[in-house]
């Protein structure tokens, strides 16, 4: 009998418990014409997308989420729609934690 798995399991129980402590965030995002579909997990995880506009995650309960977008702090509901520095956000799908949203440019 090897013992081989148990590093590995040490080593993943050791990232999920830094990642705790330390807040692990992830985000995404791919452009298209004058939109952009972004994901963001993870309390100030944050994207600055190809034209430089900054798009912030401060919290997401599971109902609504908080963002700053280019320094301006808005929130949405799940499904819900915001205008804010020029665009308008989305929130496509609302987590614990974490949002999917579709940004859309108004100006060009």
């Amino acid at each position: 009998m090897t013992s081989s798995g148990r590093p590995a399991a040490a080593a993943l129980v050791l990232v999920a418990v830094v990642c705790g402590l330390a807040g692990c965030t992830t985000t995404t995002y791919a452009c298209s014409g004058s939109s952009c579909e972004v994901s963001l997990s993870g309390g100030g995880a944050e994207s600055e997308l190809a034209d430089g506009l900054p798009v912030e995650l401060v919290e997401a309960d599971g109902t609504e989420a908080s963002l700053v977008v280019d320094g301006s702090e808005v929130s949405c509901a799940e499904g819900a729609t915001v205008g804010v520095a020029g665009v308008s956000v989305t929130c496509d799908a609302v987590g614990d934690d974490e949002v999917d949203l579709t940004v859309k440019y108004e100006r060009q």
